[in-house]
């Protein structure tokens, strides 16, 4: 990490990541506006973070790091929560095959105060300051754009055509790309057919980190420290997830599951359950859980996906559901 002009402020990796190691790493002293919420109950592995760690410290030598997973597997997440934890500003950019270079480099712009001028988009603006540029979805992007990112993994200085100014990079700067896959498309897979295969010389300059759901423990403690009420069904909870998660990575062709559940998405099934108990005495046929996880999940996806997580939810809790 680049310290001109800056104070270091160094913690254990105990203290910043609650893992069991007294090695040293550095967190920026000031926390910019664009540092991620920190969420205490974030859990990371151990070798996750361990890659992170040398790829945020510049081991590597560049600056672009693939993170892949299955849909909801908390990609985006983890490069916020890690960022989060080192007070590294991310701009975070959600990307669809219509995303375009030139959107992420910044454009001129007309005001009444500054006429015509020249606005950063987030490659430059986290090129200036050190930051993560963290691109969503990259393995959405058209690689006729995507190659564009090519001589900025490389280290060379981005040509503002507008102005005639060359940006050199932070030495701090780092580009995070999420993809369900590292690039190499899955039409296979009903849930990623808008995947694109990109370059492979764009693949070169990623370093490559693969990412999955939590293990059932772990999410259990996850579940249970942000939504204490639901302590006695948490275990239910995580193991129809994990059924869903299944069905999911197996599926193949449009009658599976195109609809995974997520970590969050299993946070925001606990807290309407939460919520739903409270009305749950109006009616004795009520169960708060199902209510709660039609509210927070299933009243959106198709109806033959809903009905299979319901059936599974029968399997694994013994409770008949009301259809």
């Amino acid at each position: 990490m680049d310290t001109t002009n800056t104070t270091v402020v160094t913690r254990t990796i105990r203290e910043v990541f609650a893992m069991p190691s007294d090695a040293q790493v550095e967190i920026r002293p000031q926390a910019h506006p664009l540092v991620p919420r920190n969420n205490p109950h974030f859990t990371f592995a151990k070798e996750s973070l361990r890659k992170l760690l040398m790829w945020v410290a510049g081991a590597l030598a560049e600056p672009g790091l693939w993170v892949s997973g299955p849909t909801g597997a908390g990609k985006s997440s983890l490069i916020e929560q890690f960022s989060s934890r080192l007070n590294i500003p991310v701009f975070r950019v959600p990307c669809t095959g219509r995303t375009t270079l030139d959107d992420l480099l910044g454009g001129m712009q007309i005001s009444q105060a500054r006429g015509m001028h020249w606005v950063d988009g987030p490659i430059i603006a986290a090129m200036r300051i050190g930051g993560v540029l963290l691109l969503d979805e990259w393995d959405l992007v058209s690689p006729s754009e995507s190659t564009g990112l090519n001589t900025i993994l490389d280290g060379a200085p981005v040509l503002i055509k507008s102005t005639g100014e060359y940006v050199v990079a932070h030495p701090d700067f780092r580009v995070a790309a999420t993809g369900n896959t590292f690039g190499w498309s899955d039409a296979s897979h009903a849930g990623y057919r808008a995947v694109q295969k990109q370059n492979l010389a764009s693949l070169d300059r990623f370093a490559s980190l693969s990412v999955t759901y939590l293990d059932e423990a772990t999410e259990i403690v996850v579940l249970t420290k942000t939504v204490p009420d639901v302590a006695p069904i948490a275990e239910q909870m995580v193991q129809i997830a994990n059924k869903v998660r299944g069905d999911f990575i197996s599926g193949v062709g449009t009658e599976k599951l195109s609809n995974v559940i997520s970590t969050r998405g299993l946070i925001r099934w606990a807290r309407a359950t939460v919520a739903f108990s409270a009305v749950a005495a109006l009616d004795t046929s009520f169960v708060a859980a199902i209510e709660g996880l039609r509210f927070a999940l299933l009243d959106k996806w198709p109806k033959h996906e809903a009905e299979a997580v319901l059936t599974a939810y029968e399997a694994i809790t013994g409770t008949k559901v009301r259809r």
